[in-house]
Formats: C-alpha cells, sequence, structure tokens
C-alpha cells in the first residue's frame, strides 16, 4: 500500500508472502508503485521500518532508498 498526500509519497505497507521472496516481486511491488507515484507528481517517498529489521533495509538499500536522520514519534493507546 502507497499514499501520496500531495508534498511527499509513503510507502506504507509492502509484503510478499515467505515462500515467494527472493523472487523479484517485492522489486517490482515496489518499482510500480514508486512509478504510480511520480506519475502523480511525488518527488520523495518515505518509508518507516524497525531499525532492527536488517533485512528490510538491506532490500529498500538495494532500491536505492538510503538512511536518513530523522526522528519518528508515535503514541499507542
Amino acid at each position: 500500500m502507497a499514499g501520496y498526500d500531495g508534498h511527499r509519497g509513503w510507502f506504507y505497507a509492502i509484503a510478499v508472502d515467505p515462500d515467494c521472496r527472493r523472487s523479484g516481486i517485492g522489486a517490482a511491488l515496489v518499482r510500480q508503485a514508486r512509478a504510480r507515484l511520480e506519475r502523480l507528481g511525488c518527488r520523495k517517498i518515505n518509508l518507516q521500518i524497525r531499525a532492527r529489521n536488517e533485512a528490510v533495509a538491506t532490500f529498500y538499500q538495494s532500491l536505492g532508498t538510503e538512511v536518513e536522520p530523522n526522528t519518528s514519534m508515535g503514541r499507542e493507546f
């Protein structure tokens, strides 16, 4: 799932069945979502992952995503 608010794009959930991972499906989903966001005028995409999720960080870095020095804040109810 990806979204665009007119300012920034977001990748909210990109998921592939564990049995189908490492087959290129995830990369294809990300590329397709990025292309669609770009067509809408999106110039930057954000996403959040858990710091300890090194496999996902490596995956997104392989697609050109860089780690940014931001602070994420939230609140659970």
